[in-house]
């Protein structure tokens, strides 16, 4: 009985003396950089800031993969190393790479970041309207929401699930479109050019400093078809556009 509690008291003691983690500190080869560009579009950032600072990257020692995101306002962009290797050297050289590199007037200075086991999501959040519908509710969370969450301290991303995302399919009337002297790519080009949003700047209002754009995005198959696509007039077509409904047919493939 004796030699019982003499082991139970030691275990005791071990138990609560003992130093617990849920997950150590193991050092992994992965820096992040984060480049905010305020008042841009997705777009914006992706040509201006994400793929240049993926170019003055890619090349660096011992770096494997270079993966980005692009969102309003600001870019994510990680960099995968090498297992093995001195990630404070990578850091250094990755923070050389960008102290040498010319981004647009307006975005700051990017800021590089270890990822560590411990960086994993330690918020959850649902969102609900009783106003928006699906697609109206996708848009508000990516382009106001998400920025704002991912400008807090601290935060190094942030993602969403769940969201609802739309494609279509469009079967060209090649025919049609050889009269109206239009091919495939020139029809695809104009249908991305319109389908985007573009930033006007930050401007200040009475809850403070925005940033504002103009959202041409379609978010309709109705919109879609309606679409104008400027074409050479003629004694058979007059007008100098037609609608893309009358020269493709737009059809829902998915979500």
């Amino acid at each position: 009985m004796v030699a019982y509690h003499y082991y139970y008291r030691v275990g005791v003691y071990s138990a609560t003396q003992m130093k617990t983690e849920t997950l150590p500190d193991i050092s992994i080869p992965y820096l992040m950089v984060m480049g905010v560009y305020p008042g841009a579009t997705p777009e914006q950032v992706m040509e201006e800031v994400s793929i240049p600072i993926e170019r003055a990257v890619e090349n660096l020692d011992h770096v494997k993969s270079v993966y980005s995101n692009s969102n309003s306002n600001m870019a994510s962009i990680q960099v995968e190393y090498e297992y093995g290797i001195d990630m404070d050297e990578a850091k250094r050289a990755l923070a050389s790479a960008m102290d040498s590199l010319t981004l647009p007037e307006g975005a700051q200075e990017p800021i590089i970041t270890a990822i560590s086991m411990n960086m994993m999501p330690v918020v959850a959040l649902s969102v609900s309207s009783t106003t928006e519908d699906i697609v109206e509710l996708t848009s508000t969370v990516e382009d106001i929401l998400l920025p704002k969450i991912e400008k807090i301290n601290g935060v190094a991303s942030a993602t969403i699930s769940g969201q609802h995302i739309e494609e279509v399919e469009l079967t060209y009337d090649e025919e049609k479109m050889a009269q109206l002297g239009l091919t495939k790519d020139s029809v695809k080009q104009m249908i991305q050019a319109g389908n985007l949003a573009v930033s006007l700047g930050l401007y200040e209002f009475e809850e403070g400093e925005q940033a504002v754009a103009v959202d041409g995005k379609f978010m309709t198959i109705e919109e879609l078809k309606g679409m104008l696509i400027p074409v050479t007039p003629s004694e058979a077509n007059p007008s100098p556009f037609v609608k893309l409904g009358d020269i493709a047919t737009v059809e829902k493939a998915g979500r």
